[in-house]
């Protein structure tokens, strides 16, 4: 029923055609192609290129209507004829570099961007190259493509709230204390206190950041040292290393080593594999973690599946993150919910522990955060989470960990 609409439309606007100019035709095939209805709009473009060969605009909107409909390699291939019909024209190439980025192809992208302002300092090249140089996380050459933006186009709001984004990613080396109390229901007055230092130093190669973590529970006081790095070699793959040692083991684990190897894939998903190996005093055990991740937008979603053996059994841990963006990547809101005791989030003896150990039968929780630029290049993170446990030998007890951070940029 479809095609034969289709077709007796394409009848219509043909018969139509003799009676219309061209200009009004091709407003009507604008306005469906604005509408969304291709199909109706694609037709009238062929028409009139038909009947009128150097109807420039006419084959601009087709190349549109295509790269619209998401029909990248069709739009490609229909711009270079354009190209070659119209070589004195540099809108197909500027819109030619938008297609490929719209296709995630983005090396392909930035070369084309690079050629066309060799040839014309085109406003919407220049905006593209600083995204494609964001993305490949070259914050300097895209800062200074904005600033070059903002200094001609000073009523431009969008350009100067870039400039602040990437004058804040090149503040990227930064220090931060964050403190815990960790509450047990079932051992009243006797809370865990732990605080943790930290300081980031964005490397040529990878950003690395150091730091010493202490906890205190029972008047028994321990401290964890760790370092952890970010290497990226390539623009969609990035690996997460880290290594830590306890040398007293009595609320941190004595050794702790951790690697990922993520791939960013097309449309905004990461996904990414890799191991944690753990060793406490009782317990020495082995984990492999799987992840996906998607940023839809403003937000941020993945989940994280945990799959370990140890010396007294195995466990699988599982957990799910959401978190929205609101101004900015040091301003938003999260949600976590998870089944087990993760090793990224609660690395407590004799909870992590007993749970590997068999002594925790069930364990869940449920966590929210918030964080928020103060002043200047401050910010600061508020998070809770509720840990419900229930072990084999004693009863059902929960944890609640309050946390609270300052970090701030240079």
């Amino acid at each position: 029923m479809k095609k034969i609409l289709l077709i007796l439309f394409v009848g219509i606007v043909t018969h139509a055609s003799a009676q219309l100019n061209v200009d009004s035709l091709l407003e009507v095939g604008k306005q469906n192609a604005y509408d969304g209805k291709y199909e109706l709009a694609l037709p009238i473009f062929n028409l009139i290129i038909g009947e009128t060969p150097e109807y420039y605009d006419a084959y601009m909107l087709k190349a549109r209507t295509f790269a619209w409909d998401r029909k990248y390699d069709q739009s490609i291939k229909f711009l270079q004829l354009i190209k070659d019909s119209f070589p004195q024209n540099i809108e197909p190439r500027v819109f030619e570099a938008t297609v490929l980025f719209w296709n995630e192809k983005y090396d392909e992208s930035l070369a084309k961007c690079n050629e066309v302002l060799a040839d014309s300092a085109v406003e919407e090249t220049r905006y593209l190259k600083a995204r494609l140089l964001y993305f490949n996380e070259e914050f300097k050459p895209a800062l200074n493509v904005v600033d070059s933006l903002v200094e001609d186009y000073p009523d431009y709001k969008d350009y100067k709230k870039f400039q602040i984004e990437l004058t804040n990613l090149l503040s990227a080396d930064h220090i931060g204390i964050w403190g815990t109390y960790d509450q047990f229901t079932n051992f009243s007055g006797n809370p865990r206190l732990g605080l943790s230092i930290e300081a980031k130093k964005v490397f040529k190669l990878s950003p690395v950041i150091g730091r010493v973590n202490f906890a205190d529970r029972f008047n028994l006081n321990d401290y964890q040292v760790e370092i952890e790095a970010y290497p990226r070699p390539l623009t969609n793959l990035y690996f997460f290393l880290n290594a830590s040692y306890s040398p007293n083991g009595i609320w941190f684990p004595e050794w702790r080593y951790s690697a990922d190897i993520y791939f960013g894939l097309p449309k905004g998903f990461e996904v990414s594999a890799g191991f944690r190996y753990i060793e406490f005093t009782s317990i020495t055990f082995q984990m492999l973690t799987f992840y996906a991740g998607y940023y839809p937008g403003n937000n941020y979603i993945y989940a994280r599946l945990y799959k370990g053996a140890s010396n007294f059994g195995g466990a699988d841990i599982f957990e799910l993150v959401g978190r929205r963006y609101l101004t900015n990547q040091y301003h938003y809101f999260e949600l976590r919910w998870g089944v087990g005791n993760s090793p990224d989030v609660n690395t407590i003896n004799n909870v992590f522990s007993d749970t590997y150990s068999g002594q925790i039968e069930q364990a869940w929780n449920i966590g929210v955060g918030y964080q928020q630029p103060i002043i200047g290049k401050w910010h600061g993170r508020a998070w809770f989470i509720y840990n419900n446990q229930k072990p084999e030998t004693i009863k059902p007890y929960e944890i609640l960990s309050y946390n609270l951070g300052v970090w701030w940029r240079f």
